[in-house]
């Protein structure tokens, strides 16, 4: 018996196969369980000083951000708690109220963002069922500047947040109620991207974001959101016309947690929060420069340090080694038997390209923090050694395409090890 399938992948985000080497400076944030909480956060995001603005007016309800176990995510996560009084500003502005985590310069240097450089930053959040919004901010991310001029750094360079605005929608309309990535480029912020918040309510989501830091024509940004329990892609923005930069700042930094306006009715608009927060990452990436296939590589061979574009079709006549990988829509990219890509960090498949792994072709993935980013197709080719009955087979990941019921229908018995 000889069985030969084709699994076709179209999930957002998988590994197909990773290794423990890190080809990235990467620091991460997790919780481990109640207590010494502000000590612990300020132990990796700016060691001997302090990374958290919690909430100074209100002692008597305890720590506002704290540790807790969750069933969906099976592990311990961060709470950041809010109550509509009498929370406010760091004791000095009462129309907002803010409890938040920041690098900032005590940092150590590979959590700040420098010009040219690029950084991946990484986590998940969840929003309550009944979570409510401002109407003028309520903030769970930012990238801020610091030591820029001083009218730019008054705006973050970009923030993720939601409102809930009346005139978004008639009485009950999902419209009103929305999360929004916002870019203040110099002085003041536009919304780049906005969805509904509806699909985030009550759920985990995971966020990948990628920056590299600069001005236009430079600088690149992406973010990826989705949800974790189903995988469905929430917020998918990306962009390499928009400036990633403040003037003169000395470097850019990151904030998560909750700062809203508050002076509106509460009754209305806002309520006591709880915003559950969980595995922080800041990852640095090695790659310093670029190689575009159309038909030939304009830069040399990728490299290590040197991220491989795909503009055209290709089957590999050669073995890939690369920082980075991307697949540019329309593009189809053909591992044929025999030969592989290495690629230490993110490998992204744009729409309606294609990454497809011939028989004894591999794809090794090699960064624990590396994601791949499916909008188009991945499709793995496998073969089987003739079987005999009762003999078996293993096989590794990815294998999401093959089923008892499909390709796997002849076989005896099916079993599924997840690792």
């Amino acid at each position: 018996m000889k069985f030969s399938f084709n699994n076709m992948i179209k999930q957002v985000s998988f590994t197909l196969l990773c290794m423990s080497q890190m080809s990235y400076s990467q620091v991460i944030l997790d919780a481990n369980g109640p207590g010494n909480t502000t000590n612990e956060i300020n132990a990796v995001l700016a060691p001997g000083y302090d990374a958290v603005e919690e909430v100074c007016n209100h002692s008597a309800f305890g720590d506002h951000i704290d540790e807790i176990w969750d069933p969906a995510l099976n592990d311990y996560v961060f709470r950041f708690s809010m109550h509509v009084s009498p929370d406010n500003n760091k004791c000095v502005t009462l129309d907002r109220q803010r409890n938040e985590i920041k690098t900032y310069d005590q940092s150590p240097a590979n959590l700040k963002g420098v010009i040219g450089e690029t950084v991946q930053y990484k986590w998940k959040f969840k929003l309550d069922a009944g979570f409510l919004s401002s109407p003028d901010f309520t903030h769970i991310h930012q990238l801020k500047s610091v030591g820029a001029d001083t009218n730019e750094e008054k705006q973050p360079l970009i923030t993720l947040t939601t409102r809930y605005k009346e005139s978004w929608g008639d009485p009950g309309s999902p419209n009103r109620h929305r999360i929004q990535l916002r870019l203040a480029e110099y002085t003041s912020a536009i919304t780049i991207d906005e969805v509904v918040i509806t699909p985030f309510l009550g759920e985990w989501v995971e966020v990948i974001e990628n920056v590299t830091y600069g001005e236009i024509g430079t600088a690149n940004y992406s973010i990826h959101i989705r949800r974790v329990s189903d995988g469905l892609v929430l917020m998918n923005y990306e962009s390499n016309a928009i400036r990633m930069w403040k003037t003169d700042a000395d470097f850019m930094r990151p904030k998560w947690g909750v700062y809203r306006k508050n002076n509106h009715d509460p009754q209305i608009y806002l309520r006591d929060e709880e915003v559950l927060f969980a595995d922080f990452s800041i990852a640095e990436s090695t790659c310093i420069d670029t190689t575009t296939y159309n038909g030939g590589w304009d830069n040399g061979t990728p490299t290590a340090t040197k991220k491989a574009v795909f503009n055209s079709s290709v089957t590999l006549a050669n073995d890939i080694n690369a920082c980075d990988c991307e697949i540019k829509s329309d593009a189809t990219v053909i591992v044929p038997a025999g030969k592989y890509m290495k690629i230490d960090g993110d490998i992204s498949v744009g729409t309606e390209a294609s990454l497809l792994i011939e028989h004894t072709g591999s794809v090794v993935q090699v960064n624990d923090v590396a994601v791949t980013i499916n909008n188009g197709t991945i499709n793995v080719s496998t073969e089987t050694l003739e079987l005999k009955p009762r003999d078996f087979v293993a096989f590794g990941s990815p294998m999401s395409g093959a089923t008892r019921e499909g390709d796997l229908a002849p076989v005896h018995r099916v079993f599924e090890h997840i690792t």
